[in-house]
C-alpha cells in the first residue's frame, strides 16, 4: 500500500505553459525508464495521465486519440507500489468511456523484463493479438 498521498491530472498535450512544465520531467522519467533521457513528448493533443506526490511528477502515460497506451512509467523510487497499475486502470475507464474503440497497447521486446510487463498487462484484462519480430500488441477484453 503507499502511504504518501497521490494526486492524479489528467492534460490535453498542447503548447501551453501548464502542460509545457513537465517536459523536463517526463524526460528525466523516460530516462529512467527507457533509456531515453533525451526524450520529448509530442505535443499533439494527445491525452496525458499523470501521478504527483505534492509538486513531483512521478509517473505518467499518454493515450492517443485510437485508445493506444504509451509510455506508461513510474520513476524508480516510486515501483512496486502499484501506481502503474492505478494509472493503467484509470486510463482504461477513461479509454472505454471515450467510445474510440478498444484500448490497447504494445511491449517492446527489447526490454529486459518485457515478459513481466506483459503478464502484467494480462492480470489488467489485456491479451495479446499479434507478435512481431519488435513487438507485442495486445487489446483490452471487455
Amino acid at each position: 500500500m503507499f502511504e504518501e498521498q497521490i494526486n492524479i491530472k489528467s492534460y490535453e498535450a498542447n503548447d501551453t505553459p501548464e502542460f509545457s512544465q513537465y517536459i523536463p520531467d517526463i524526460s528525466r522519467i523516460m530516462g529512467e525508464c527507457f533509456d531515453n533521457p533525451h526524450y520529448v513528448p509530442e505535443i499533439n493533443g494527445n491525452m496525458w495521465i499523470m501521478l504527483f506526490t505534492e509538486d513531483l511528477l512521478i509517473g505518467f502515460l499518454m493515450i492517443d486519440s485510437n485508445n493506444c497506451i504509451w509510455n506508461v512509467s513510474v520513476c524508480r523510487n516510486y515501483r512496486k507500489k502499484g501506481l502503474g497499475r492505478t494509472l493503467l486502470e484509470l486510463t482504461i475507464c477513461h479509454a472505454i468511456s471515450s467510445g474510440n474503440g478498444i484500448p490497447k497497447l504494445f511491449v517492446d521486446k527489447s526490454k529486459e523484463d518485457w515478459d513481466k510487463l506483459v503478464q502484467m498487462y494480462e492480470k489488467l484484462g489485456f491479451y495479446t493479438i499479434d507478435i512481431d519480430r519488435n513487438d507485442i500488441h495486445m487489446e483490452y477484453l471487455i
